[in-house]
Formats: structure tokens, C-alpha cells, sequence
């Protein structure tokens, strides 16, 4: 998915409350973020190689699934966003 050249990134939050993630797709698209809002973490994982994220904003207390496991899955994601010279410590 190619971005806006003023955009700075790609941010995908994953949070049950949808205001939550309204608020924080407001603040961040003011501030030129490209948003992907989730309110399930199933599905926000699912769409994680289409998106490859930047940064990812997780609850951590959700029904489904917490936020540390579904940091834990993210982990195990092959290639999970670690990139040349950068560490990958979530």
C-alpha cells in the first residue's frame, strides 16, 4: 500500500472501544498517520501483512484476545516488521 508523500506512516490501533479508536484516528489523520482502526484483534491480525504497519497501538485488556498475547502472535508474524539495523523489542 503506497502512502501520500506528506504522510508519516502507517499506524494500525487495535482497541474494543470504538471510541477509543475514533479519538486516536482523529488525532493521528489530523497529524497525517495513515490510521487502521480495528476493534477486534483477530482481525487486525489478519490484516497485518496487507497493512505492514509502522507502528501498532494495542489495548491491553480485551475480551477476545489481551493485548500481550495478540503481541505475542504479532511476534511470531515471519518478518515482523524488523528492518535492516533496527531491533525488534516489543
Amino acid at each position: 500500500m503506497q502512502l501520500d508523500e506528506d504522510s508519516n506512516g502507517k499506524i494500525l490501533i487495535v482497541d474494543d472501544t470504538v471510541v477509543n479508536t475514533r479519538l486516536l484516528e482523529r488525532i493521528l489523520t489530523k497529524n497525517k498517520y495513515h490510521v487502521f482502526p480495528f476493534n477486534s484483534p483477530f482481525l487486525a491480525f489478519n490484516a497485518l501483512e496487507s497493512i505492514m504497519p509502522d507502528l501498532i497501538l494495542l489495548d491491553v485488556m480485551m475480551p477476545e484476545m489481551d493485548g500481550y498475547e495478540l503481541c505475542l502472535k504479532i511476534k511470531s508474524f515471519p518478518d515482523c516488521f524488523t528492518r535492516p539495523g533496527e531491533s525488534n523489542s516489543i
